[in-house]
């Protein structure tokens, strides 16, 4: 399927905010304060989500006018749409304290 180069563009801005969005979940949760951590993880995810919401809208409208089949758009769209979530949890497994 060939992709035209407005949605390429697109596709790789979000690739950029994403790592972006990783970068700040980073420094979030590296900070001393656990509950101020976890509080900064969720207001970072929070700024994201209507991001990826918005661009897996915009995936689901190119791939159907593909013509591609709906099972597989609805999962793509249901994966991007988790991407945030999915970024603040492997962050938060990562940066949490070893059990004792």
């Amino acid at each position: 399927m060939r992709r035209p180069a407005a949605f390429e563009a697109r596709a790789e801005a979000f690739g950029k905010s994403m790592e972006a969005m990783s970068a700040e979940m980073e420094a979030a949760a590296t900070q001393a304060d656990k509950a101020k951590a976890a509080t900064d993880l969720a207001a970072i995810q929070a700024r994201y989500d209507s991001e990826a919401a918005s661009f897996a809208a915009e995936v689901q409208t190119f791939a159907l006018a593909q013509g591609a089949p709906a099972e597989q758009v609805a999962a793509a769209v249901e994966r991007i749409k988790s991407v945030p979530a999915m970024v603040r949890a492997e962050i938060a497994a990562k940066t949490a304290p070893a059990p004792q």
